[in-house]
């Protein structure tokens, strides 16, 4: 009768320890990998867009100096969103849009819970007064009302 207390005993020690052992194993794994994550440094935001005209090309000269400016003299950036969607296509119609009155806009795609998010965001700017003059633009040009995104780069 002792001998089977025991093994009772030690299945029982068993079904608690095991589970324990694991649970110790996964969160030792994810704190190296979050570490990880940590030291590797975050990549710079670029934006980029094929363009097949010789004025386009130029914008896209000057887009890319504006954006090598804001990256190199500034922590902080003014991102504008100009509208966001559940669904691609009507993103991907906005950014045609865009395009066609002389902005660069890119997709951004979030997910949030079950549903992915189309946002569609023009680059950078390296002061909120710049964006704020776009922002006019398109609310007068596209009926829109857009919003400004404030990012700070010391915090990334």
């Amino acid at each position: 009768m002792m001998e089977l207390q025991k093994k009772a005993f030690f299945i029982g020690a068993s079904i608690w320890i095991g589970p324990f052992i694991l649970f110790t194993i996964v969160i030792g794994l994810i704190s190296s990998y979050m570490q990880s994550i940590e030291a590797t440094p975050t990549p710079e935001v670029t934006f980029s867009t094929e363009k097949k005209t010789e004025e386009k090309k130029n914008s896209k000269k000057a887009v890319e100096k504006t954006i090598h400016e804001v990256k190199s003299n500034s922590l902080t950036l003014w991102v504008i969103q100009v509208s966001s969607y559940t669904k691609k296509k009507y993103a991907e119609e906005l950014i045609r849009l865009l395009e066609e009155k002389n902005y660069q806009p890119s997709l951004f795609t979030q997910k949030r819970g079950k549903k992915t998010i189309y946002a569609v965001r023009l680059k950078p700017y390296s002061t909120k007064e710049e964006a704020q003059t776009v922002v006019k633009k398109i609310e007068q040009q596209l009926n829109l009302i857009p919003i400004i995104i404030y990012i700070n780069k010391s915090e990334r």
